[in-house]
């Protein structure tokens, strides 16, 4: 199965230890229902975020991700469709 992976940077707005927590608890939980996976690596000033699975799952995620006003300057780097997941679990 064709597998869509897709890499954003985005900067936070606001950030703290509580906003991280709140977005980590929003995609786990979220990306577990869509069967998306990734990886998410934050500083102070970026989030840069891979995201894989389904296309129209990842899709709908990147989406709801660039709505979320915890994000600015949300910009797409990557987008490609893989045979297999980078970050299974």
């Amino acid at each position: 199965m064709a597998l869509l992976q897709m890499i954003y940077a985005s900067q936070p707005f606001g950030f703290d230890e509580a906003m991280l927590a709140g977005i980590l608890l929003d995609a786990r939980r979220g990306n577990t229902r869509n069967n998306v996976t990734g990886a998410l690596i934050v500083r102070g000033d970026l989030y840069l975020q891979l995201l894989e699975g389904p296309p129209e799952m990842v899709e709908a995620v990147y989406e709801r991700i660039n709505r979320d006003d915890r994000h600015t300057n949300m910009r797409p780097l990557v987008r490609r469709m893989v045979e297999e997941r980078m970050f299974p679990t």
